[in-house]
């Protein structure tokens, strides 16, 4: 098997998904290590559906991120999940709307 390790995606942000933002899935017995998400934003109808991330045995850390990928916590092996990470329809429209009209 192939080891998934140290892997960070930062700074990116996409407008207008068609498709939920993706697949993030690794083995049970050789799982993802050290993977980083920090300030990855990717905006489609699909959040109108509370659609996400599909993820398993994927240990990292997630900031500034939406949606938030459920990541296992390096430390603690939970998946933390904050409160007020909901979206409603106002904030969707202004995200997915507004980056087309300026």
């Amino acid at each position: 098997m192939v080891d998934v390790k140290n892997i960070t995606l930062r700074n990116i942000q996409t407008y207008g998904a068609l498709l939920p933002p993706g697949i993030v899935r690794c083995n049970e017995t050789n799982p993802c290590t050290g993977i980083v998400f920090d300030n990855v934003k990717v905006r489609g109808w699909w959040r109108l559906l509370h659609k996400g991330y599909i993820t398993e045995n994927v240990y990292g850390e997630v900031s500034s991120s939406k949606p938030k990928p459920l990541f296992k916590s390096e430390t603690t092996g939970q998946v933390e999940i904050e409160d007020g990470d909901e979206d409603d329809f106002a904030s969707l429209f202004q995200e997915i709307v507004y980056p087309w009209l300026a």
